[in-house]
């Protein structure tokens, strides 16, 4: 009888073995759901396959900051939903922020020297959130 059962559950887990094994080898993909136009630029050409689900996270995690580093500071991952073999991500990626041109009077242009922001060097490319809190932390500062 032992010898049975033993043989019994020695087949279930060969056939368990057999079919789950070539699900867990699968890769994990990820299906963006667009928003917005803009983020169809955002997401172009990006990693779309994961060895699992974790992996989708930190890719998700990560490519928010570059989105915001890009200019992309409305960007946001509305929901997610996962299943046994892929994720589903809504991103919205909003309109791409740039610096613009301070045309500024004197009063402008004495804060500016006073916080020592160059405003040639910071008006270069999209507007990068960490740029931005450390201008205005600048500002801040100076007019004290």
């Amino acid at each position: 009888m032992s010898f049975r059962v033993n043989f019994i559950l020695l087949f279930i887990y060969l056939a368990w073995q057999t079919v789950s094994l070539p699900v867990l080898c699968q890769p994990y993909r990820l299906q963006y759901i667009l928003s917005d136009s803009a983020g169809t630029a955002a997401v172009r050409g990006h990693q779309q396959e994961f060895s699992d689900s974790a992996s989708v996270i930190r890719h998700l995690r990560s490519e928010l900051a570059g989105l915001w580093r890009k200019g992309y500071l409305a960007a946001s991952i509305d929901s997610i939903r996962f299943d046994s073999l892929q994720a589903v991500a809504w991103l919205f990626a909003g309109e791409t922020y740039r610096w613009a041109d301070i045309s500024a009077d004197t009063t402008v242009m004495k804060i500016l020297r006073q916080s020592k922001i160059r405003p040639g060097k910071i008006l270069r490319g999209p507007v990068d959130p960490v740029e931005l809190a450390s201008v205005q932390e600048m500002i801040i500062r100076s007019t004290e």
